[in-house]
């Protein structure tokens, strides 16, 4: 078993069983049979806790069970199972970049794309206070708390600083 297997095994238990996986699609989609248990948000949290985000997939579908072939091979049933799709995506400027660092430094996650909400990364506002202040002094952005609820993502929040109408 490769080291990368050994380390998706052991980030991926829910409630201390581990759950069955499959890396598909030449290791950049990640299956994982939790349908009702997590969220595909969930799975890549728990991945890149263990995994080094640069080497973590970037797609990850939770499904019911891993579809198999007869010679127990994953095989491409899984899109037609597929309950739940995530996919990171990477910042495409320098303020969605540091805001993205802000949020996962704030957040307590190993890296945040542009597309996460910042309710589903288990922000709380105490979190949005200190990265309102984060922000404010590290990007000049002058946000209130309540944007980060009502933007939701790292790509809104900057779109929406970049033409001066967050606060």
């Amino acid at each position: 078993m490769s080291t990368r297997e050994e380390q998706l095994r052991d980030a991926l238990a829910f409630d201390g069983e581990p759950l069955e996986h499959a890396l598909v699609e030449d290791g950049t989609v990640l299956l994982v049979a939790a349908a009702g248990r997590l969220s595909a948000l969930d799975a890549r949290l728990l991945v890149e806790r263990v995994v080094d985000p640069a080497e973590a997939p970037d797609n990850y579908v939770v499904v019911d069970r891993i579809p198999r072939d007869g010679d127990g091979a994953t095989g491409d049933g899984w899109r037609d199972v597929a309950v739940e799709h995530h996919r990171y995506a990477a910042p495409a400027s320098p303020l969605e970049e540091a805001v993205a660092a802000i949020w996962a430094d704030g957040l307590g996650v190993p890296r945040v794309g542009v597309e996460d909400d910042f309710l589903d990364l288990g922000g709380d506002s105490f979190a949005a206070v200190a990265i309102v202040d984060r922000m404010e002094q590290e990007c000049g952005i002058s946000v209130f708390a309540a944007d980060l609820y009502q933007l939701g993502t790292v790509r809104q929040l900057a779109a929406q600083a970049e033409v001066g109408t967050a606060r």
